[in-house]
């Protein structure tokens, strides 16, 4: 009624929920497609009766009668603009580029509002490197912080991230990831994620967190959300790019991502007995992928198609990403903001002319801006993403028995000798889906036995 009053409810984690003395069980079905597929677009969560509020959605509950509406602040079918679309289709690249670089750099100057001190975070890649240029321009004597893995260069990105900071003039502040800290961070970021799932970059993102906290920072900048809005994950959506190329009546863009793959993996789906994916998971996509084909339409053809499958990420794509960057941050009480995602900015992205973002490479007019600030060397690296195998940080380290005796192996109803234990006896390893099972015992024990943080960590290493 017009009389009935608001309330406002805060963010609850499943962990207060847990400790107020709520009883749940696991969720199996659930909790089986976030270990094998990394996660679930749901409301359930992987415990029973806690469910959670979708991403840019909104609860209001009648105080009185506790009568409940959910509705959406943002939908992706906001992202129709066709007007707009038309204006930058119309538009010499040039002047696109100027207006895109504007949007950008507004982006940038809304973040860099803040009554704390603010940092950086700079990985070298072109989407980071950028955005920390950026706010150096507007603010002398920033501090830039990049992840380290002394050892493995493979994965070491620091060489790029002090090219940027010596052009830019910003102080680089490298967080090392050590084999030993590594594994120090590992079950306290599950306890804080609180979802099963594993991706490798959480563990570095708290590290590095923590280290800028303890510098006395409360913000970091950083640059997610390009790749989803600029359509960079070029080894995704390869019919509707072929199909679009082939409308403009243009060879294939040229490749830029190293053909790598979501880690969709056949032997975990099979260990885990994953069939169908969850019923919510699926109505929670369809919903999604509706709005943006209907934000797309406008386009019609191979076009529109390539669009909702862009448009479609921001919900279905980012919303681990996210969660991983907000959680591994938050640990430490550092507030993450990503100019990328700027509301204005997104939907200057998501209008602009297709062949903009895919020729002559991925992301093609948001590199158009970057090569106005960034060294050459920055804008030809390959991406490379800080995705380390976990396997050289857990050999000899893990004890046999946490898995051989653990409830994960009850709860799959295993009664055979585990091949994957191989991994921990000899060497004989596939390191991450190792990594993704031991991540499942872990989060079997915080959340459905509630062992403290302490207790597994005994239990787990050697």
């Amino acid at each position: 009624s017009d009389q009935c009053e608001r309330i406002a409810i805060r963010p609850v984690e499943q962990k207060a929920i847990l400790a107020a003395g709520f009883e749940s069980e696991v969720n199996e079905e659930l909790f089986r497609y976030h270990v094998a597929r990394i996660w679930a677009n749901s409301p359930e969560t992987c415990l029973q009766g806690i469910r959670k509020l979708m991403p840019g959605c909104v609860l209001e509950v009648d105080i009185d009668s506790l009568d409940q509406r959910r509705w959406e602040w943002f939908s992706l079918r906001d992202l129709a603009r066709p007007e707009f679309a038309t204006r930058l289709a119309e538009m010499p690249r040039e002047e696109g580029v100027d207006l895109l670089e504007t949007a950008i750099q507004k982006a940038v100057d809304r973040r860099m509002a803040s009554e704390v001190p603010l940092a950086l975070l700079c990985s070298g890649g072109i989407d980071s490197s950028l955005i920390s240029t950026l706010a150096a321009q507007r603010q002398a004597g920033l501090c830039a912080y990049v992840l380290s893995v002394p050892g493995y260069p493979q994965w070491d990105e620091t060489h790029y991230a002090k090219m940027v900071a010596d052009h830019a003039g910003l102080e680089l502040v490298p967080v090392e990831v050590t084999r030993e800290s590594w594994r120090s961070e590992l079950v306290g970021v599950i306890a804080h994620f609180e979802y099963p799932f594993w991706i490798e970059s959480g563990i570095g993102l708290s590290l590095l967190a923590g280290r800028a906290r303890s510098d006395g920072f409360a913000v970091l900048i950083g640059g997610e959300g390009a790749d989803e809005t600029f359509g960079g994950y070029d080894y995704k959506h390869a019919a509707e790019r072929a199909a679009v190329a082939e409308e403009m009546g243009s060879p294939p863009p040229e490749l830029t991502f190293n053909n790598r793959t979501w880690p969709v993996d056949p032997s975990l789906d099979k260990l885990l007995g994953i069939g169908e994916p969850p019923a919510s998971h699926l109505r929670w996509r369809e919903s999604q992928i509706a709005a943006a084909k209907a934000a797309s339409e406008y386009l019609g053809g191979a076009s529109a198609a390539m669009r909702a499958a862009f448009i479609a990420e921001l919900r279905l794509f980012l919303e681990p990403s996210l969660t991983k960057l907000d959680k591994s941050t938050m640990r430490w009480s550092v507030e993450m903001r990503e100019p990328f995602l700027d509301s204005e900015l997104v939907g200057t992205s998501t209008s602009m002319p297709l062949r903009r973002l895919l020729y002559p490479k991925a992301k093609g007019i948001l590199r158009d801006v970057a090569a106005r600030h960034l060294p050459r060397e920055i804008l030809q690296r390959s991406k490379i993403g800080f995705s380390l195998d976990p396997a050289p940080f857990l050999l000899g380290q893990v004890r046999p028995e946490f898995l051989r005796d653990g409830m994960l192996r009850d709860l799959l109803g295993i009664r055979k000798d585990w091949k994957l234990l191989k991994f921990l006896e000899d060497g004989e390893h596939r390191g991450r889906a190792v990594c993704r099972i031991l991540c499942a015992e872990i989060w079997l024990r915080l959340f459905g036995a509630r062992q403290s943080v302490q207790q597994v960590e005994a239990e787990l290493w050697t």
